[in-house]
């Protein structure tokens, strides 16, 4: 087969859990790396991969700006109602809220379908449903992490936390079981 040169300017890399620090698309250095890593078990199925890809991309390019964007970003418009659990204050200062996932394939569906009000379905290995008012996220099924939800291929979707209690509590399943079987059972 023949190969040929391509001419980039950039590169672009597409990361899941940018947590509420991320909200528009970032030219990657070491701080932002460190911050995706840090959001890694927030969503340890798509970050350690995306991370992967990411140093051997840079390694390969080396020259060229490496650029990442966010899935949870499109969500940041929600309104703090959406985004908050039920739960301690303190939870929320420590992040646990909701912060949508699939931001960047509603978002392309949004601006494909320009009407005041949309609901987007996002269905694949993946699934969530969301909210679109005038263009911006106003609520999704996925929060904290991309286990919530619609049910999906490998994962779960939404639980109820009793359940998962009861599991630990009176079935013995170790959080490490607890999360295999809700990530890929």
């Amino acid at each position: 087969m023949d190969s040929f040169a391509v001419e980039c300017e950039a590169v672009g890399h597409r990361v899941v859990h940018g947590g509420s620090r991320f909200r528009e698309p970032v030219v990657v250095d070491h701080e932002v790396t460190a911050a995706i890593e840090e959001l890694t078990p927030l969503a340890p199925l798509h970050n350690s991969p995306a991370l992967r890809a990411l140093r051997d991309a840079q390694q390969a390019l080396p020259d060229l700006p490496h650029v990442a964007v966010f899935d949870t970003a499109f969500h940041a418009t929600m309104p703090d109602e959406a985004t908050r659990y039920a739960v301690p204050a303190q939870w929320h200062e420590w992040g646990v809220r909701r912060y949508g996932f699939h931001g960047l394939s509603v978002e392309w569906a949004a601006s494909h379908v320009r009407v005041p009000r949309l609901v987007v379905c996002h269905l694949g290995g993946g699934s969530s449903v969301t909210a679109v008012l005038d263009g911006r996220s106003v609520e999704t099924t996925m929060g904290f992490s991309p286990l919530e939800g619609v049910p999906m291929t490998t994962r779960s979707g939404s639980v109820d936390p009793g359940a998962l209690l009861y599991l630990v509590r009176e079935r013995g399943l170790s959080v490490d079981e607890l999360d295999q079987a809700l990530e890929h059972e």
